[in-house]
């Protein structure tokens, strides 16, 4: 069993209820066997089957998101939920009391946005810098997001011929290329930087079909939000 992250909102009296109807079916059956010896010839099947409540309640109410024996893993479809706490900046304010679902039909816009960089996003990384006067070392690299797929994004990228990184003014606009030849493993930048910037990202991606070359645009905002505790 695995327990699910993020925003799945759980329910403990489901849980209850489950163990509770699991309670009467194992003292049901123990009656039966003891009163009726005959009628009940495979007890540990019961067992399993007065336990089947129990893992009903725990699925329900949101505690266990999925379930895998062997090489077989089968995933519930747990409803999120977005909670209010997730949305403060710091840990103890509250920027909001209440989240609401608004009438905003975002499909069309959600799919627009998400095929027009081809699934190809910017991720990033950081620790402690040792440098003098900066605070953070951060790695900022090129993913490419497969829906569905329970392996993360992809980040080895061979289609990618070339990254091309701009970190604004305190940086002088100054472009950093980073191509195949390069001999990293991934199509990214390390940096020091004392506080939050903001990141622009040209990559020129060779398109398989056609072996022509497209070029996009990603960019990031890179905040050091969880250095904080906050997450």
């Amino acid at each position: 069993m695995s327990q699910p992250k993020g925003s799945v909102k759980t329910n403990p009296k489901l849980v209850l209820a489950g163990f509770l109807v699991s309670a009467l079916l194992i003292i049901g059956f123990f009656f039966l066997k003891a009163s009726w010896s005959d009628v009940v010839d495979l007890p540990q099947i019961y067992l399993l089957i007065a336990l089947v409540p129990t893992v009903l309640g725990l699925i329900l109410g949101g505690y266990v998101s999925s379930l895998k024996a062997g090489d077989y893993t089968i995933d519930f479809n747990l409803t999120h939920r977005v909670e209010a706490d997730m949305l403060v900046p710091a840990a103890g304010e509250k920027a909001l009391v209440n989240v609401e679902v608004s009438d905003w039909d975002a499909r069309d816009e959600y799919e627009n946005e998400y095929a027009a960089t081809g699934h190809y996003m910017l991720a990033h990384v950081f620790i402690p810098s040792t440098e003098p006067r900066q605070k953070f070392e951060v790695f900022i690299f090129v993913v490419r997001h497969e829906r569905g797929s329970k392996r993360g994004p992809r980040e080895s990228l061979p289609e990618i011929e070339s990254a091309e990184f701009c970190f604004g003014p305190n940086w002088e606009y100054q472009p950093f290329l980073v191509t195949r030849e390069s001999g990293g493993t991934y199509f990214g930048v390390r940096t020091h930087a004392w506080g939050t910037f903001f990141v622009l990202c040209r990559i020129t991606v060779i398109i398989p079909e056609t072996n022509e070359r497209e070029e996009i645009l990603l960019h990031r905002f890179i905040d050091f939000s969880m250095a904080r505790g906050d997450g």
